[in-house]
């Protein structure tokens, strides 16, 4: 099985989610599910990202409004993510 997750931020910034979006995420690759995760570069993504430990994360930049951003980047990955 295949999981593409979408996240808004793979850094503090998420806040709560932080913790629960990587935490079920890693479980599910445990259970031999073929994860990728994509999210939003903000401040602090570099430093962050590395508490994502063996999965693959995907990095976007961003466009559009602060509370509704786009990224064609992060739509091509899903699209073709087959």
């Amino acid at each position: 099985m295949k999981l593409s997750v979408l996240s808004a931020s793979v850094s503090r910034k998420a806040g709560g989610l932080f913790t629960s979006v990587r935490k079920l995420t890693q479980a599910m690759q445990k259970n031999d599910v073929s994860c990728q995760v994509h999210a939003f570069k903000d401040k602090h993504t570099e430093v962050d990202v590395g508490a994502w430990d063996s999965l693959d994360v995907v990095v976007h930049s961003r466009k559009g409004l602060p509370f509704f951003p786009v990224s064609d980047s992060m739509r091509h990955a899903v699209i073709n993510s087959r």
